[in-house]
């Protein structure tokens, strides 16, 4: 079975990243509300995160794109947010199924 979503935190961490919205790990986890190893835990693992994780994320993103003045920060992070709620749409799918 694949597993939905563990690239894409990669992606979204690493525009993160360079967008300057965290500059570490730690950050990053709290960023989507878990404690400061979440993402390291995720990425040794290989693990996918939670569709809780996944919303918090996203929506916390959101929130910090709007906040931006940065047109070309806010394209960068509104698609990473699409990804998020792509993996999220695609989840729910296999669950109808």
């Amino acid at each position: 079975m694949r597993i939905i979503g563990k690239d894409i935190i990669q992606e979204v961490y690493d525009d993160a990243i360079n967008c300057g919205i965290v500059s570490t790990q730690q950050e990053f986890s709290r960023l989507a509300g878990r404690n400061e190893h979440w993402y390291s835990w995720v990425k040794c693992h290989d693990y996918a995160p939670s569709t809780e994780s996944l919303l918090t994320l996203a929506s916390r993103l959101e929130l910090i794109s709007k906040q931006n003045k940065s047109k070309l920060i806010q394209k960068q992070i509104n698609q990473g947010v699409q990804k998020i709620y792509k993996v999220l749409a695609s989840r729910v799918e296999l669950k109808e199924c």
